[in-house]
């Protein structure tokens, strides 16, 4: 993973790309996604839906917290399991739904690190969605 923190998504995204030393049309390809779709994501103009996020974390070995913030979280490995990071973030879609929050990427990031290390331990949504809350308020 890359450590050097870029200002936004749209940034983190072309590093990404240029790392794996792929045009923008073999990138969108490998994502399963227009190049038009793409560009616009480059752009800044749109955001990755959840199953994209998911498929640049596994494809490209970089962990949401990254990807969302720009910001490492130590305790996630770089090498994530494609089926509980979908988990993950399916997860956080229904929270933040349920909860009619608009999160900013760093609470996102915050969030699917909780989700994550807690995902496995059986505790009960209410609880999970405790933990959750209480962490992106602070």
């Amino acid at each position: 993973m890359w450590v050097k923190q870029f200002m936004d998504l749209s940034d983190r995204l072309s590093v990404i790309r240029k790392q794996a030393r792929l045009t923008q049309a073999q990138f969108a390809d490998s994502l399963g996604i227009s190049l038009a779709t793409y560009k616009n994501y480059e752009k800044g103009i749109r955001e990755p839906s959840a199953s994209t996020l998911i498929l640049l974390c596994t494809t490209y070995d970089v962990t949401p917290a990254w990807l969302l913030t720009g910001q490492s979280i130590d305790n996630i490995s770089t090498t994530l399991d494609p089926s509980k990071t979908e988990a993950c973030f399916r997860y956080l879609d229904v929270f933040r739904r349920d909860h009619g929050l608009q999160m900013d990427r760093r609470q996102q990031a915050v969030a699917f690190n909780i989700i994550f290390e807690k995902i496995d331990a059986g505790l009960q949504d209410k609880e999970l969605d405790d933990l959750i809350l209480t962490a992106i308020a602070g």
